[in-house]
């Protein structure tokens, strides 16, 4: 775990998934995010794969990222200073409204 955004820290998770070696980056470039990366535009509509050793944004709710189907809860990032992940922190300093 690099960084907790909002909430208490957790020490460890647990949810379904599978480890892979391949990334999976969201491909829409623009900010707020509105759609699920790519593993998740089929079947379950839940992207469940997950790089080994990879960085993930998680939004967790009830103890899962699969809280809302083809939304980005759960979006690989290639960097802490990833676009989608400062415009997740902004929101979060304006109280959850859109920076």
């Amino acid at each position: 775990m690099l960084e907790t955004l909002k909430g208490p820290a957790q020490r460890s998770l647990a949810f379904p998934g599978e480890l892979v070696d391949q990334d999976d980056f969201n491909d829409d470039p623009k900010v707020p995010r509105t759609w699920i990366r790519p593993d998740g535009r089929h079947g379950s509509c839940y992207a469940t794969r997950y790089r080994r050793g990879g960085s993930f944004l998680l939004m967790i709710r009830n103890g899962s990222p699969y809280w809302q189907p083809l939304t980005p809860t759960n979006e690989q990032i290639p960097s802490p200073a990833d676009p989608w992940v400062q415009w997740v922190k902004q929101a979060i300093r304006n109280g959850g409204a859109k920076p």
